[in-house]
């Protein structure tokens, strides 16, 4: 048993009535986890639920060096398991550096492309007292960091890639079934939305997919339940292993949100929408620059 603060701190503790061992026990209930290693994500989701079950609070502490290249964290996807969303944080991490006794705290985590984000980071000695950390947490307001994308770059990457490396894959299949070409999509098909990362499907793909098995069919003025969208949405989505429990519909209400901006839909309340324009496919002249 060692001292935390005024707070009682347990090490290495055994739960026997869930058969667990929690890296530290503070106060008989907050477990704290402590991970170096890479590990299935799967061990560290069913851990959590078992510390939650027994009435437990969960935290879980990554242990890893990220890295950063021009400004952007690398971050592998056993690391994002490690991403949760707060209020005022956004998505954030806690990381601590045995080697050099260091704390750190990404936060307001924003996408880029693939695996790199655009994070803050707030970084504390080791033997800083908690109270201080908790007053420079207070002080950070919930933000997002704004990333200009250029669609037409974007799809022509998207064409190459697939072209390149994914040409028999179903869901090339299924775009030249339909007598379409992957530079011939509407342009808002394929936007890196915030919440990307939490899926493994590419947002190429779902949002394909919620295209031409939906929207493409309503004509200008129709109205309809967002449950529709979720319900094809959901059926073409897979997600990235997480450690905690979180809200699926997000990242389907962000694109449908992103559509309201540019003026394809109205939200009109009550969870429906209305059709105000269709999405234009890229043809003729237009296509060329997108051209493998």
């Amino acid at each position: 048993m060692v001292g935390l603060q005024d707070r009682r701190a347990d090490l290495e503790i055994y739960l026997k009535g869930i058969q667990r061992q929690a890296d530290i026990l503070v106060d008989e209930q907050i477990v704290i986890e402590y991970q170096c290693s890479t590990v299935s994500v799967k061990e560290l989701e069913q851990r959590t639920e078992d510390y939650q079950l027994a009435g437990l609070q969960v935290h879980w502490i990554l242990g890893q060096d990220l890295r950063m290249v021009k400004g952007r964290y690398y971050l592998t996807a056993f690391q994002q398991a490690f991403i949760r969303k707060d209020a005022d944080l956004g998505y954030y991490l806690v990381q601590y550096l045995p080697e050099n006794n260091r704390w750190t705290m990404i936060y307001h985590i924003t996408m880029d492309t693939a695996n790199r984000f655009f994070a803050k980071a707030l970084t504390f000695e080791g033997r800083v007292k908690l109270e201080a950390m908790k007053q420079a947490v207070s002080h950070i307001k919930f933000a997002t960091l704004y990333v200009k994308r250029d669609l037409a770059f974007e799809r022509q990457k998207q064409c190459y890639f697939y072209t390149r490396f994914k040409k028999q894959n179903k869901f090339m299949h299924d775009v030249y079934e339909q007598g379409l070409y992957l530079q011939h999509l509407p342009l808002e098909i394929g936007v890196i939305l915030p919440t990307q990362f939490r899926a493994k499907t590419p947002a190429l793909e779902w949002q394909y997919y919620v295209w031409v098995s939906f929207l493409r069919m309503l004509d200008i003025g129709d109205s309809f339940p967002c449950a529709n969208v979720l319900q094809v949405f959901e059926k073409h989505i897979i997600w990235m292993p997480l450690i905690w429990k979180e809200e699926r519909t997000a990242l389907c209400m962000e694109y449908l949100h992103y559509l309201c901006k540019q003026g394809i839909l109205r939200a009109d309340g009550m969870g429906r929408y209305t059709v105000l324009k269709r999405m234009k496919e890229v043809v003729n002249e237009e296509a060329r620059f997108l051209d493998i």
